[in-house]
């Protein structure tokens, strides 16, 4: 009888140290799990501003003022909002780099890369006199871009996500 109490109490024990240890680890796979997603929502936070504006650059020659130092105002603060934003998405994923795996990164990376291409573009059109006549001839190419970056850079970043956190 007093054999049977102590095992008793000693798989009690042992139960109450597995059901502790069990709970430590379910949190902490919680807490990885929360702080990717966390992550990854930061992620959608900056990259949906920088895409939103940039797409926005181009397709304006329906929307831009005749007054001039309206237009120049207008074409300004475009340019600005583009830039604020895409620089607010670089050093997000400058500060995240070394969370994240190499493919994941490139991926982002390159995404930045296609916006500022879009950036320099507008930069050339308004802004260097050199250049417009350049720009003006690359003109169709770069709104078609604009007009599919948004929706194409957005599904494939949701893919990305989805994927890293694995959900179907």
């Amino acid at each position: 009888m007093i054999m049977n109490l102590i095992m008793s109490s000693i798989a009690s024990a042992i139960g109450a140290f597995l059901g502790t240890k069990f709970e430590l680890g379910s949190y902490k796979k919680k807490k990885e799990y929360d702080d990717e997603h966390d992550n990854y929502k930061n992620l959608m936070k900056k990259i949906v501003p920088a895409l939103t504006y940039t797409s926005a650059l181009f397709p304006t020659f329906d929307t831009l003022p005749i007054d001039e130092p309206e237009r120049e105002k207008f074409i300004k603060q475009r340019y600005t909002m583009a830039f604020d934003a895409q620089l607010e998405y670089w050093i997000f994923l400058q500060k995240n780099r070394p969370f994240w795996d190499e493919d994941f990164y490139k991926k982002l990376e390159k995404i930045s890369t296609e916006m500022r291409s879009i950036q320099k573009m507008y930069t050339w059109k308004f802004f260097v006199d050199g250049q417009k006549i350049a720009a003006m001839s690359a003109e169709e190419k770069y709104k078609e871009k604009c007009l599919n970056l948004r929706e194409d850079v957005l599904e494939n970043v949701s893919d990305l996500v989805r994927e890293k956190i694995n959900i179907n």
